[in-house]
């Protein structure tokens, strides 16, 4: 298997004929267009089997296990099909959850989500935005601010402005703004199964 082009939402893919893929399954939707070659993809959870020639398509749904077996030496387009929520969950202890509460964490959510994003549409448009103008100062600002901190409530000050600063610069308090990134950011998609 060779990747020869890959975004994180497009990948054009070579095997191999005699390949074969062992049973698997993606978390994400994805669309496939063979470019070269034929191959068998086999959905085990419906059984059902789709040979695949040049110009065909298949959609698989997310979680569905499948395995494919390539009869002669096969290029294929995939489009990766994400869902919109991207967030952080996790469980946090004593006394580390003083600093890191429920609160903290929605908000890194929020930091997170614009980030994943605006990542896509960076790559898209070549680099063009420098999102570490926002974050990586207030981090190094808070990181210098940590070192002298005297008490806990200290470190629960300065982590919160650094959460505070980084979601106002980013612009994520503004529901104007929220409208046009979600607009801009999240592509649209359509259940096809």
């Amino acid at each position: 298997m060779k990747i020869l082009r890959e975004t994180p939402t497009l990948v054009i893919m070579r095997f191999k004929a005699g390949s074969v893929e062992p049973a698997h399954h993606h978390t994400f939707w994805h669309d496939l267009v063979v470019l070269k070659g034929s191959k068998r993809v086999r959905i085990l959870s419906k059984k059902e089997n789709y040979d695949l020639g040049v110009g065909d398509f298949l959609f698989t749904p997310a979680r569905h296990v499948h395995w494919v077996k390539y009869f002669e030496d096969t290029e294929f387009f995939i489009k990766r099909r994400f869902s919109w929520w991207v967030g952080v969950k996790m469980k946090v202890q004593w006394p580390l959850s003083l600093v890191i509460s429920r609160k903290a964490v929605t908000k890194y959510q929020l930091i997170l989500r614009f980030l994943f994003h605006y990542k896509h549409v960076d790559l898209q448009l070549c680099g063009a935005w420098k999102i570490h103008q926002v974050l990586e100062p207030n981090w190094h600002v808070m990181h210098n601010r940590l070192q002298i901190a005297k008490s806990i409530d200290d470190v629960i000050e300065y982590h919160n402005f650094f959460l505070e600063k980084c979601i106002r610069e980013c612009l994520l308090l503004l529901p104007e703004v929220l409208k046009i990134i979600k607009h801009v950011f999240v592509p649209k998609f359509q259940c096809l199964d």
